[in-house]
């Protein structure tokens, strides 16, 4: 199964974000295997998922919403 994340319009944010997700669906294509690697797995998921928020938000920002 291939996941695509499509933007509307390329800003540099967009793209930039964009990248993350695609990062991260990298980060958890791999099942972890340890408990100790499902609390990295969570961790780093949740720092990739503020970094989407605020790049996102930042461009909602700009646009007046």
């Amino acid at each position: 199964m291939t996941n695509v994340i499509n933007f509307p319009r390329q800003t540099g944010q967009l793209s930039q974000a964009r990248n993350i997700a695609e990062g991260w669906q990298t980060l958890v294509a791999r099942e972890p295997q340890t408990l100790e690697e499902a609390k990295e797995l969570l961790k780093h998921s949740a720092i990739f998922a503020g970094d989407i928020h605020a790049i996102l938000a930042d461009e909602l920002k700009g646009k007046g919403g």
